[in-house]
């Protein structure tokens, strides 16, 4: 069985050229917060015609040109590329604050986050 295409217009040519532009300050670490949503904006307002899966696609093709491919191994570059994302899908679903995401990350396993694997939480 056939599976049906989507026919989606793509972005402008300004659109995608801002967004390899941004995509690649935000991998080097020297995009401004602000131009950064920005051109996210632009570029999910021009989206919302697609599934957000067509986006994270297009983002993740471009970062892999301008940064090569995110590890498993977290970096900082990685750590900027999953804000990144972050930062497109809040825009895209409308509901994101006026500041870019990309912070000093928070480790999810320091202590005093989640589970030491000590404690045992009865029912």
């Amino acid at each position: 069985m056939e599976q049906p295409v989507l026919e989606t217009p793509p972005l402008s040519s300004s659109t995608s050229g801002m967004l390899a532009y941004v995509i690649r300050r935000v991998a080097d670490g020297t995009a401004e917060p602000r131009e950064v949503t920005t051109v996210l904006r632009r570029v999910c307002e021009e989206s919302r015609q697609r599934p957000p899966e067509v986006l994270l696609l297009r983002i993740k093709e471009l970062w892999t040109k301008a940064a090569g491919a995110p590890r498993p191994t977290r970096d900082d570059r990685d750590r900027r590329y999953f804000a990144l994302i972050g930062e497109a899908l809040l825009l895209y679903f409308g509901s994101s604050s006026n500041e870019f995401v990309a912070r000093r990350p928070v480790m999810v396993h320091s202590a005093g986050c989640g589970d030491t694997g000590s404690e045992l939480v009865s029912q």
